[in-house]
Parts: structure tokens; sequence; C-alpha cells
């Protein structure tokens, strides 16, 4: 029986309404003439490496090794091409009864208007997507999480909120032909909007259509992080390559193998991959494919939770470049995210005292039950300075920074001698409209005379570290133990893809973003 797929998310590009980052009220301007040079110190002696154990919480990272250049894709810990006899019961999902979908070509060079629809497409259709916000807050409520503040950190509870606006069957189509020839249907200033994104129906590849090597695949879990705002952009130099226009969207998911022309797999595996389309279903080469090992207390969509890409960003960032010495004060930026809810987690495990700031009263709230020692909202704070001589009197040994602008500034305004200042994330520069409204960070002598170690990073550098191993092995006991909690912000149906992206970049999400199929 012949049957249409759901839909296929793809790029679409409309200039996008321009907004500039503002200074959070009361900012001190002159911070940095606050600042004490204190003596000469010698650095803290670095400590040998030991093996982690989940049951002493303080991993302690092998040395860093050089970074390597990106790779897009890999194969992450706990993943292998050897088949394994047992596999995780999948959701409810009514996406299996589809065939297979795949994106029709762009038939047209330049974009028609609007009340025309393209005569090779079925007719357009109102998509039920919720009304996207607008516009993004400052600085980080994009991702944002807390820790608890005793030794030792509390039993999971796997909160998650969710988005079901739209049946998942329900055929959604828009606009397709998209002007290829120009760069300006990019977003490269502001924020996205629903009408820079296009969801359309296609016709499905068969089985008789894979080659040798080759898997039909049906994703069930697509994660949504915040690195893809800048493959949005069609920047041209970057760590990771822009999407194409007229294209599916690609990022790590969880699917299930429909069928398979490749040894290593079967029918009914499941696997991930690290650049998988968003359709809901596609052909993938079998060697960028990766079987996923049941693990006890781990379920297929943690694979995009927990054990995902933005929870070794926060391992890699804290435990091998923040060398954590317990007794040491953290400072953690977009504390709910994704990112910041592992900071939290790990920092705390490891013995340090955590202080977290948030973008909303619920989220710092959030913070406070993973177990952060101190957590405020830095929209309602005042003076953000202040603050931090207030709640942080010790100063700052290690700041997390995932927003960058003020608040990079004002962290380096306060840190103590020989700090380490991660660069994982600029929330607060993603939407400007030109390098010439990037904030200017006044306060770099500091590094100076502070010996303060600077260091950005890139996690995939280092998918096919060693440190990988570390960070699932050890973070999957810890959670399966429910000593790690993780909360996550689920959005319902390929088609409300669009707006889980805006959700992420509009602050609505608690937690890791993810999309179920």
């Amino acid at each position: 029986m012949s049957r249409v797929g759901l839909s296929v998310l793809v790029v679409a590009a409309v200039a996008l309404a321009q907004q500039q980052q503002q200074l959070p009220p009361g900012f001190d301007q002159n911070i940095f003439n606050q600042l004490p040079v204190p003596p000469q110190q010698a650095p803290a002696p670095t400590q040998a490496p030991a093996p982690i154990d989940p049951n002493n919480p303080i991993p302690q990272p092998s040395p860093l090794p050089p970074a390597s250049a990106p790779q897009p894709a890999s194969i992450p810990a706990g993943l292998s091409q050897v088949p394994t006899p047992a596999q995780p019961t999948l959701p409810s999902n009514p996406a299996t009864d589809i065939a297979s979908v795949s994106l029709p070509s762009v038939s047209s060079p330049t974009l028609p208007s609007p009340t025309l629809p393209s005569p090779t497409l079925p007719s357009l259709t109102q998509p039920t997507l919720t009304e996207p916000t607008t516009g993004l807050p400052s600085a980080t409520d994009n991702t944002d999480l807390p820790t608890s503040d005793g030794s030792s950190l509390p039993s999971a509870s796997n909160e998650e909120s969710s988005l079901n606006s739209g049946s998942e069957d329900e055929s959604i189509v828009s606009l397709s032909e998209i002007d290829d020839s120009s760069d300006t249907n990019y977003v490269t200033g502001g924020h996205a909007q629903l009408s820079d994104f296009v969801v359309e129906d296609a016709t499905a590849p068969a089985k008789d259509q894979l080659k040798d090597n080759q898997v039909l695949i049906r994703p069930v879990y697509f994660s949504v992080d915040p690195y893809q705002r800048g493959r949005l952009s069609g920047t041209k130099d970057s760590y990771v390559a822009s999407y194409e226009k007229g294209k599916p969207i690609t990022n790590f998911l969880v699917a299930e193998v429909v069928a398979s022309s490749s040894s290593s797999f079967k029918e009914g595996d499941l696997v991930m991959h690290n650049d998988g389309n968003w359709e809901s279903e596609y052909i993938a080469d079998a060697q960028n494919i990766h079987r996923i090992e049941p693990k006890q207390g781990v379920e297929p969509r943690d694979y995009v939770g927990v054990l995902s890409m933005p929870s070794y960003t926060a391992y890699y960032g804290t435990m091998v470049l923040g060398e954590p010495k317990r007794g040491e004060t953290i400072l953690v930026s977009s504390a709910s995210g994704a990112v910041g809810q592992m900071v939290v987690q790990l920092a705390k495990a490891a013995g340090l005292h955590v202080v977290a700031f948030a973008g909303s009263d619920e989220k710092v709230e959030h913070v406070k039950k993973l177990g952060a020692d101190v957590a405020f909202n830095y929209k309602t704070c005042g003076d953000f300075l202040a603050t931090l001589k207030k709640l942080v009197p010790q100063r700052i040994d290690i700041y997390y920074d995932n927003v960058g602008g003020p608040y990079l500034d004002a962290a380096l305004a306060h840190v103590n001698d020989h700090a380490r200042v991660i660069i994982c994330g600029a929330i607060t520069q993603y939407n400007i409209d030109s390098p010439d409204q990037a904030y200017a960070i006044k306060n770099i002598t500091a590094v100076l005379v502070r010996r303060v170690r600077m260091q950005g990073f890139i996690i995939l550098d280092h998918m096919d570290s060693h440190h990988h191993a570390e960070f699932v092995d050890y973070v999957s006991k810890l959670y399966a133990q429910g000593k790690i909690q993780y909360k996550t912000y689920e959005v319902d149906g390929l088609q409300n893809g669009p707006q889980a992206i805006l959700d992420l970049f509009s602050g609505k999400n608690i937690g890791k973003t993810i999309l179920k199929a």
C-alpha cells in the first residue's frame, strides 16, 4: 500500500529582524578598576590522574591530549557495531506506520510568491505550531539547570516538559522552492522565525533502493542544541559547516533500523547517527551509524539527553579543562540548560562550592534542587558585579562561561589568582547583526594580573578522545544510581521541529531540548 511519510525539515532563507544585546541592569562599566593587584604566587601543583570511581564521585580525568581537527561524525563511547542480543523498548510512535520519507528536489532557483504554491507540491496547509517567542532574552536563558548544596547529589527525578501541538501524522506542506543563489536567505542576524524553515511531505525511499552497506533508518529522537544557531547563519568560516538551503537539517539522533544491506545491522537495531537527517525515514551509509549498546537504567532517549554531546561538553570543560580541586568555587552561567545542569552536578560531585545564575525564578529553583550552593536570577539581581561580590566574597576559581558578553567581563573582575575560565559558549553574542555590535571585553588585563588561564574549546574536537569513554562510563553509572538528575524539555512531532529550535533560543526550555519523532 502506498503511504506518504511524515515531514522533512529543511532550512529556508529569510532575513530576520535585528536586535542588539544590552548590558544587564546596573552593570559597572569600570569593573576592572576595582581589581586589586596581588603579590606573585606560584601556580597550584597539578595532581596525577586517577581512574574514575562512581562510588567516589570525584573523577580525575586523564591528561588532555592535543586537539584534533573537528570531525562531523564519530563513534561515541558505549556504541559499537557488534550485534547485541537485547534492545531497549521503543516508545509508542505512530510514525512507525510510515513507509519512508525523503526530500523532494528543489525545482526553482528563485523564491516564488508566498501566495502561489508550486504546482508539483500538494496544496498548502496551515502548520499546527504554537506561536513562537519573538525575542531572545539577553544572556543565558537558552540553557539553564541547577545542583544541590550537600556533599552528595539528590536522587534523580527525571522530569520533562512537553509540547504537543498537532498530530504527528498530519501532512504539513510549505513552500520548498528556495533561492539557492543568494546568501541573504540565511539567518544572518537577529532571531529565527518559523518562516525561516520549511516542513514538507516527500516520497519515501524504498527498501530496494538500498545500495551495498547501507541502511534505511527511522529516527525516534532528535537532539536540539545551541550550536545549531551557527549552522543556520550561512557562515563559511566556522568550526562546523552551515546547513544547505533546501536540504534537511542534520544533528545527533537516535533511530531504528527499518532495512539493511549491511551485515553489521539488522531490522530493529537501535542506532546513533551523529549527523542524521531531520526526516521521517532516510537511507544512511552503514559506516556513519553506530549501534546503541543497552545499559541498565539508560533509555534510547538518554543518548540525546543525559549522555548527549552537551553533557559530554559539560564533563570535558569541567573535569578536564577546569582541573577542579575540592573546596574551590565555581561560577556557572546558563545553569539550567543542557550543559549548565551537568556542570552544576559534576562540580558538586567533585567537592566544589557551586554558584550559578539563570534567567528566571523557576530556573533558579530548579538549579537549587540540582544542588547549587548559591543560585540567583541575573535579570532581577540589579548590579551583576555587586551581586557577585556579595554572594561570592571568596572570589571565583573556575568560571564556566556559556554566555560571554558583560557577564564574562564581570567574572574576570572577580576571579582569584590562577583561576580557570572555560569558554564554552557566547549566547549573548549569537544574534548580533554585525561584528561592530559585539560586546568588547574591558577587563582582559585581569587575565594577566590574576594569571588566569582562559580557554575556549569545541567538543567535536574531542569526540574520539579517551575522555569520552570516561564520561559515558562515569555519568551512566551515576545516572542509573539516581545520583544525577537530568531535566528535559520535549517537543512532540517532527513537524514541530522549527518550534523546538525557536523555543531553545527564546529561553522557553528548562533543561535539554529533545524532539520526539
